[in-house]
């Protein structure tokens, strides 16, 4: 059962993360703005359910399990950022490319440590 949850949530990540990068695409053309935004919003959320499950019994190792490796495995795309930045790199756009890579990580980064501060704020721990 837990393997058709992570499924289910996975497929469900997948087409929010599609909505949101062909949503941010629309507005910014220049940069893939829509990846950068649903691996920093999927590290934020990795890091805020993961702190809340290490410090809370609020949620089940199951749930948890679903929230992570299913929705946001299927949200987040690093392989997505690689891929652009590859594009970028065959057009020339070594600067953009470079951005995008080091922005990924580095904002992903912060993004995690940033949801998981404020878990601990809101579960006072």
């Amino acid at each position: 059962m837990i393997l058709l949850c992570v499924t289910l949530a996975g497929g469900f990540g997948s087409l929010i993360r599609a909505r949101v990068d062909s949503g941010v695409n629309a507005r910014v053309s220049s940069w893939p703005a829509g990846i950068f935004t649903v691996n920093v919003l999927g590290s934020c959320i990795f890091g805020a359910i993961s702190t809340a499950a290490l410090n809370s019994t609020a949620l089940s190792p199951e749930l948890v399990t679903v929230i992570l490796t299913g929705f946001c495995g299927g949200f987040t795309t690093f392989s997505s950022a690689m891929l652009d930045a590859a594009r970028m790199l065959a057009q020339k756009r070594i600067i953009a490319a470079f951005s995008l890579l080091l922005g990924n990580f580095a904002s992903a980064a912060a993004f995690f440590f940033i949801g998981s501060y404020f878990t601990r704020v809101f579960l006072d721990v």
